[in-house]
């Protein structure tokens, strides 16, 4: 017997509503895929909350970097070196070992925030409104869900809009490019690209051109 199909598919990643910290009071944020809908699902311990979007609604998905992973990442590291720190200065090894602990405690930290890699904010907008998706709060997760909806995008339906990731600055005579992968990135940086740059600002500096 056939497997009757899906009405839903779960999109990569989770995350917590803005302004909820804390296990007992945190709500959770989860994105799933309709066959015509996205919908966004918030909840706690006791309820849960919907929001849909039409695809024929949306606008365009906006992606933006953030420093949040980066700031976590400095707190964590702040923290494993004062507990180390503070073990290795101990003459007791009861006090070294509940250093060692904490210490290790950042390290998971620190370790676990590495691997989900560089944090950004991810907004979907419709006609009348911008909402944030909080689970989509990790540049990788942002990615492949950006993926799986490839299929609306290239249909016209979703548009994506994304900054540029890079800011590329030269000498004159096109002093700031910008790249928005790091493959475009790489490539406006090859050696054959920059020899040629230099060359043309060469000729520029002798007045071979005019600016």
């Amino acid at each position: 017997m056939a497997r009757p199909e899906r009405e839903y598919r779960r999109l990569p990643g989770r995350g917590r509503r803005r302004g909820s910290f804390f296990a007992f009071t945190a709500t959770r944020a989860g994105l799933w895929a309709g066959k015509d809908h996205l919908i966004c699902v918030f909840s706690t311990n006791y309820t849960e909350e919907y929001k849909r979007f039409y695809y024929r609604d949306i606008q365009a998905f906006v992606t933006r970097k953030t420093g949040r992973g980066a700031a976590w990442n400095a707190v964590s590291s702040l923290f494993l070196f004062l507990f180390s720190l503070l073990a290795l200065t101990r003459a007791s090894a009861t006090a070294a070992a509940v250093f060692w602990i904490l210490a290790g405690i950042f390290l998971l930290a620190l370790a676990g925030n590495l691997l989900l890699g560089p944090t950004c904010v991810c907004h979907v907008q419709t006609a009348v409104s911008r909402e944030e998706l909080p689970s989509l709060g990790r540049e990788r997760n942002a990615r492949k869900a950006i993926d799986l909806l490839k299929p609306l995008i290239e249909a016209g339906h979703v548009y994506l809009a994304q900054p540029p990731l890079f800011k590329l600055k030269w000498s004159r005579p096109n002093p700031v490019e910008y790249a928005y992968t790091d493959r475009e990135r790489d490539g406006l940086r090859s050696p054959a690209r920059i020899e040629l740059r230099d060359h043309v600002v060469q000729h520029v500096l002798h007045g071979a051109f005019r600016i």
